[in-house]
């Protein structure tokens, strides 16, 4: 084609013309029925493949201007053929006939013409000759004609086709199989080749079909509303509907298999099928280095599908699929393929024109081979359009994806975007990949997704089959768009992720976060856990590493230093665990803890964490979690069945968690321990070294569960350990309700263990309940306070405070110091007790409310009748309001004092 042409689509002609490569079509490049089909250059791939399968056009000399075909027998059917000059005429009165040829050639001045009885009407035209056949001139017909001859078919520039339907294949079908209705095609040692430089059309919701080992296209293939199919393999069969190709199945040769589209086709609403299999997956090969439209011009785009081996979408290549109503589908490879690959410059769209939802569009190779690849360099787009319309999807998956460069939009104006997916065995995200996954999240939403392969290889993406997925390179973007990293394995975040849209970190076994911020807009923050098999050596978690920060708030409240203060942020969820692990004494789990032979810490949910070998590592944590408003929810489960201690959640040292104004905090956690002690929620330490925990809300409220089961020999439900200088709090500042709640059961098993621990509360509530086997113990020379206390977060507080459990053990120097105007409740936890309630033991351990209290009751209003319970208080008690001691026998060794009547 001459370089200052190009071919175009001409709606009245219903054919593409040549025009100035300056002119513009009606609906621009890439809209409509408009196929730009210059010649693009070849990919150095593209032209290797080419040249392997030799010349574009290894037949003999043209035929004479006049030729038309010789030798028509009629095989089968009702035909007959009539010849006036340079034209022959087929008139044909059965729905389906068979002529054998001795040739098939038609000359550039000749015509042939089949009249048949209607669309649905079949003629199948076999060349019993040797020579391929040769068609320059213009071949007709008002149903669907079949070509075979397996020397081969050629089509020139000026070949002018015009059917309802098309197949020509070097492929054999016998006659009595075609009579039948049959469409299955056998090679039976074909070698030929079917090459179109031509025009070749279809009627409206027709179809063409280029069937051979080696099927090349050059010219413009058409279809309106129908389907066009270019094969190679060694059996095809064809699955009609109508007078529509519904379905093409390819048998794979044993030999090479190509097609390749050097220029246009296009089926506008319609399906374009590229097929080339071989038995040697590297043997059948699809080249794209034209033009393929099936975009609509009323409705959703349609179907387009490029299946080989190899498939090379060459430099200068599109594929469009779009409509004003939706965008379709593209899809490149398969699960078979072992390459694909995409020039930089070629391009993909799927887009909505109108008002519609985006398509999708797919990429994709073996995800199961560790030599297979897909190569993703040039533009994809999915692109919604209209008010509350979404992007569609875009699919780069493979053993190894190198995506280094590529552009993909699947934005909506208006609507919200749809999902760029990465698909590979693991996935390394380096500074090259970072910057492209940066860059497409302008567009798109991002999901990282990895699978499982006991296999190694090279590639862009490692391949070591773990299903990891770590990230060492920051990712920054500033669009509302999220990013998801989706782990067969574990995540691990060794850089930061900083972003305006949410982030979500998924694993079936370790989530880490190693000393980075994970930063929001006020989006959500999710990191998820979720180990569903039994491990020798670890077990799934969350980790949230020293120096970790977790932030949700809203770009302005960060800007202003707000925390506490913050409001509009998104929620910050943390959950993991679900596995039962087998570790055994020695083993050292590389995920930021230490497992030793004889003790060792395991958290489903660990905020500031040990490193195996470094004890004192982790003391300074310095891990922060903001979330500006939003909810912060943690949940962890574990279940131990070696010589571990195991907490469901486990927050260690240096740790601030803050849900900002009206954002509430909810920590679930769970432990099932068979040998050492263990905790639903572990919270501080009674070390040296160890620094200060806060858990702040402030009209939100504070929900804690813990519960804890198994053998070992010292479970708790919940313990919440600061040191007398280095405390554990947990404020509600505002309107909050703070709402604990512990249960254990087994030997030693306490429902509560407290120490050096402040819960304070302006005015919400404060709860503790106790609900297993065990006693709620105070165990640190420090009186915890409950509701306020001098030059802490919460000065003064009208909170009501109860306290729950069927038992209270409290060792010296112990307890609680309830300082509200509110009521103060110690009490059983059945309405029903009947044992005996202890408030206090051994010594100084004291539960005593503030003076201003207005009501401090020990004991429980019982339904029960006669009360058979016994209290025992051995405490001084003053306050302002008034004291109850509720039980069937009451002990008061000490004096209780009230000023006021009860």
């Amino acid at each position: 084609m001459n370089k200052a042409f190009r071919s175009v689509w001409n709606d009245a002609l219903q054919t593409f013309v040549a025009a100035p490569e300056t002119a513009r079509t009606a609906a621009g490049a890439s809209a409509g029925g408009s196929l730009r089909t210059a010649r693009p250059r070849l990919a150095r791939g593209a032209l290797a493949v080419a040249m392997a399968f030799g010349p574009l056009t290894a037949f003999a000399a043209p035929p004479a201007a006049t030729q038309l075909p010789t030798g028509g027998q009629v095989a089968a059917g009702s035909a007959q053929i009539g010849t006036s000059g340079a034209s022959m005429t087929v008139d044909q009165a059965s729905q389906r006939a068979v002529l054998n040829w001795q040739s098939f050639d038609v000359g550039s001045s000749a015509s042939v013409n089949f009249r048949q009885p209607d669309a649905s009407s079949v003629t199948l035209n076999r060349v019993v000759g040797s020579d391929p056949s040769q068609v320059y001139g213009r071949m007709t017909a008002n149903g669907q004609v079949f070509l075979v001859n397996p020397a081969g078919i050629y089509f020139s520039p000026s070949a002018s086709v015009d059917v309802g339907g098309l197949v020509a294949t070097t492929h054999s079908i016998s006659t009595a199989d075609f009579m039948a209705g049959k469409s299955t095609f056998s090679a039976n040692g074909a070698t030929g080749t079917v090459v179109n430089e031509g025009r070749l059309g279809a009627a409206p919701g027709g179809y063409i079909a280029l069937l051979a080992p080696e099927v090349r296209n050059s010219g413009a293939v058409v279809a309106r509303l129908g389907t066009v199919a270019l094969a190679a393999g060694e059996a095809f069969t064809l699955q009609f509907d109508g007078n529509s190709l519904a379905a093409l199945t390819v048998a794979p040769s044993q030999w090479r298999a190509l097609v390749e589209n050097r220029q246009a086709v296009q089926a506008e609403g319609g399906l374009v099928v590229l097929s080339a299999q071989a038995l040697n997956a590297l043997q059948g090969s699809v080249v794209n280095s034209g033009s393929i439209d099936a975009s609509s011009l009323q409705n959703v785009g349609g179907r387009i599908v490029l299946d080989g081996g190899q498939v090379e979408l060459a430099a200068g290549s599109s594929l469009r699929a779009n409509g004003p109503r939706g965008g379709g589908t593209v899809q490149v490879g398969s699960l078979a393929a072992q390459r694909v690959a995409m020039a930089a410059d070629a391009r993909i769209e799927a887009n909505a024109t109108a008002a519609g939802d985006g398509g999708n569009v797919t990429l994709l190779t073996d995800l199961h081979d560790t030599q297979a690849a897909t190569t993703a360099h040039g533009s994809l787009q999915a692109r919604g359009a209209g008010a509350g319309r979404h992007g569609g999807t875009v699919d780069t998956s493979g053993a190894n994806v190198d995506f280094q460069g590529i552009r993909v939009d699947t934005g909506t104006p208006g609507g919200r975007a749809g999902t760029w997916l990465v698909d590979p065995y693991d996935l390394t995200v380096d500074s090259a990949a970072a910057a492209t996954i940066s860059s497409n999240l302008a567009t798109s939403n991002v999901t990282l997704q990895t699978t499982a392969s006991s296999s190694s290889g090279p590639g862009v993406v490692n391949t070591s089959g773990n299903g990891d997925i770590t990230v060492n390179s920051a990712i920054n973007w500033s669009s509302t768009n999220s990013l998801t990293l989706d782990a067969y394995r574990d995540v691990v975040v060794n850089a930061g992720l900083l972003g305006g849209g949410a982030i979500n970190l998924k694993a079936s076994r370790e989530v880490a976060v190693g000393g980075v911020t994970l930063r929001t807009n006020g989006r959500d923050i999710t990191l998820w856990s979720n180990a569903t098999s039994p491990s020798t050596s670890v077990i799934g978690g969350i980790y949230l590493k020293n120096n970790t920060v977790l932030d949700s708030r809203t770009a302005a409240d960060r800007a202003a230093g707000n925390t506490s203060t913050a409001s509009g942020g998104g929620a910050i969820t943390l959950g993991g665990g679900s596995n039962t692990a087998t570790l055994a004494s020695g083993t050292v789990v590389p995920t930021g803890y230490a497992v030793n032979s004889a003790s060792g810490n395991l958290g489903a949910v660990q905020l500031g964490t040990q490193t195996a070998g470094s004890p004192a590592v982790g003391q300074n944590a310095n891990v922060r979690v903001y979330s500006g408003g939003g909810d912060i929810s943690m949940a962890g489960h574990i279940n131990t069945t070696a010589r571990n201690t195991g907490f469901g959640i486990e927050i260690y040292s240096d740790v601030v968690i803050d849900a900002g104004t009206n954002g509430n905090l909810s920590l679930d956690g769970s432990a099932t321990v068979a040998v050492q002690s263990g905790a639903g929620l572990d919270v501080g330490r009674n070390a040296a070294g160890f620094l200060p925990i806060v858990l702040r809300t402030h009209d939100g409220n504070i929900s804690i569960a813990g519960t804890a089961s198994g053998a070992a020999a010292s479970n708790n439900g919940v313990n919440l350990t600061g040191d007398t200088t280095n405390l554990v709090t947990l404020a509600a500042t505002g309107a909050g309700a703070i709402d604990i709640t512990g249960s254990a059961t087994g030997a030693g098993a306490l429902d509560f263990a407290i120490g050096g621990t402040d819960i304070l509360a302006a005015s919400g509530p404060i709860t503790l309940t106790g609900e297993g086997a065990g006693p709620l113990l105070t165990g640190l020379p420090y009186v915890n306070k409950l509701g306020s206390k001098p030059g802490s977060l919460v000065t003064s507080s009208t909170s009501q405070i109860i306290l729950t459990d069927d038992s209270f053990s409290l060792l010296a120097n112990s307890g609680f110091r309830a300082n509200t105007s509110g009521v103060v409740l110690v009490q059983p936890l059945d309405d029903n007790f009947s044992g005996t309630f202890n408030l206090l033991q051994n010594g100084n351990a004291t539960i005593t409310p503030a003076s201003t209290a207005s009501v401090f009751q020990i004991g429980r209003d019982s339904v029960s009748t006669p009360r058979t319970d016994t209290v025992n208080v051995n405490t001084d008690v003053s306050i302002a309001g008034r004291v109850g001691v509720i039980g069937g026998t009451v002990n008061l060794p000490n004096s209780i004092t009230s000023r006021a009547s009860r």
